[in-house]
Order: structure tokens, then C-alpha cells, then sequence
């Protein structure tokens, strides 16, 4: 038997029958799905846990109908003979088995997808930011590395002039802005950054 933490009510778990056995679980109840999709939004329960860097989700009318969805399908990832891992995306780390459905988020490395950097040639899932062809560039020979995380930052800093220095910072990183050395200097004095790259 397992507690699970209902994330939604934090002070409220629900009892497995099931034992998780040191697995991450965790639950809600009453979530609203689709908010965003086309879909329509609809309420549902659910309980998901983490072994190994799978991801399992069961869903449900109640919690407890939730829990038995993701105990069936922990124990076809756990029982599976084999996995065979299947790309979500050819350029991502993500995987599906073929043969028990579980889905992970580290099945493949760069090398395994055949993806590197094309200036320093590391293995690489990083495209190049504000590049509509998608170049591989590591985070060390991206050049705009920096503004995306002063970008993030200023996101949420109180700084007084962070909303404007957002947008500079931001404008590089879509490419409507090729550089603002300005925005960067800023960020570097009024941001919790590190020290600037060279490349």
C-alpha cells in the first residue's frame, strides 16, 4: 500500500491498494485537461509516477480509478520483455515503447539520433535560438545562450526597468533583433547571471 499526494489539495493523499515501492507517485483530483487544445476541457483525476525516467499517467473518474489505470500500466512497463524504444520526435530524447507504451524522456542520446553540434561537433538536442532553420548549437557556441536566460531572468526580476530590457532581450532570441549588447550588459549587472562566454 501506497500514499499518494493529491497536487492539487496538498493537504489531502489517497491510499493505494497498490505498493509503488519507492517509486515517485503523486495524484489530483478534479483537474480541468485541455484549456489550451482545440479540445474541449474536461475534468478528470489522475495519478502518475516516475521510474527510471518514464513517464506513466493513469486517468479516471476518481482517484481510485485513476490508480488502478497507472498500476496497469507500471506493470506492463515493469513486466515488458524488452523495451524498444521508438523516437516521439527524430530530434529529441523522448521515446515510446513499441511493445508496452511507456513513454520516456531520456530513451535516446544525441549520439544514438546522430545529433551534433555543427561548429564543435558535441552531441547536441540544443537548436540554435531564433533560428527558423533549427541549427545544432550547443548552449557553448550559441551566441544567444545568454539572452535566453537573461530573457527567462528578467521574466521574473523587480528589477524597475525588467519589462522593457524583457522585450529587447526577447526580440533577439525570436530574431527580429540580431544583437543588443545594451539589453545583455543590463542583465549581466542587474540579473543573477554568470560571467559571459567567449566563444
Amino acid at each position: 500500500m501506497s500514499t499518494i499526494k493529491l497536487s492539487c489539495h496538498p493537504d489531502e493523499t489517497f491510499n493505494s491498494r497498490h505498493d509503488y515501492a519507492g517509486i515517485y507517485v503523486q495524484g489530483g483530483n478534479g483537474i480541468v485537461i485541455g484549456f489550451k487544445d482545440p479540445a474541449p476541457a474536461r475534468h478528470t483525476s489522475f495519478v502518475e509516477c516516475f521510474p527510471d525516467g518514464a513517464f506513466i499517467r493513469g486517468e479516471g473518474a476518481s482517484v481510485a480509478e485513476a490508480d488502478e489505470q497507472c498500476w496497469s500500466k507500471l506493470r506492463a512497463y515493469l513486466d515488458c520483455p524488452g523495451h524498444e524504444w521508438v523516437p516521439v520526435r527524430p530530434d529529441g530524447p523522448a521515446g515510446t515503447c513499441s511493445r508496452c507504451q511507456t513513454r520516456r524522456s531520456d530513451a535516446f542520446t544525441p549520439e544514438e539520433l546522430g545529433l551534433f553540434c555543427t561548429r564543435c561537433q558535441a552531441p547536441t538536442f540544443e537548436r540554435a535560438i531564433g533560428d527558423p532553420d533549427r541549427t545544432l548549437l550547443c548552449d557553448g557556441c550559441d551566441p544567444k545562450t545568454a539572452y535566453s536566460e537573461a530573457a527567462v531572468l528578467a521574466m521574473f526580476s523587480f528589477e524597475p526597468d525588467s519589462a522593457e530590457f524583457m522585450k529587447r532581450l526577447d526580440a533577439v532570441c525570436d530574431g527580429t533583433a540580431t544583437e543588443d549588447p545594451e539589453a545583455l550588459d543590463w542583465a549581466y549587472r542587474h540579473l543573477e547571471m554568470k560571467e559571459p562566454r567567449t566563444i
